[in-house]
């Protein structure tokens, strides 16, 4: 769709920005379709012992709940 400028840790970047869809396989949590996002490689990116899939940002979670138990390392997602 496009080029956008996205700060990071190691300054300005440009990514390209596609349409995407979300989906929560194995989760009751329904999907949903995404107008523009940002591509970033996560390429070697491992949290918990899991390969990162996508990062979400706040123009998603803007529309759902988000709680994260830091101390037991849970959370819950609500759409």
């Amino acid at each position: 769709m496009g080029v956008v400028t996205v700060g990071t840790a190691g300054g300005p970047s440009q990514q390209s920005s596609y349409p995407a869809k979300i989906s929560f396989p194995g989760t009751p949590l329904p999907g949903c379709d995404l107008p523009r996002a940002v591509g970033v490689n996560l390429a070697g990116q491992i949290a918990a012992g899991v390969p990162l899939l996508a990062l979400i940002g706040r123009d998603f979670l803007a529309s759902a709940v988000l709680v994260y138990n830091g101390p037991s390392g849970m959370f819950s997602l609500s759409l």
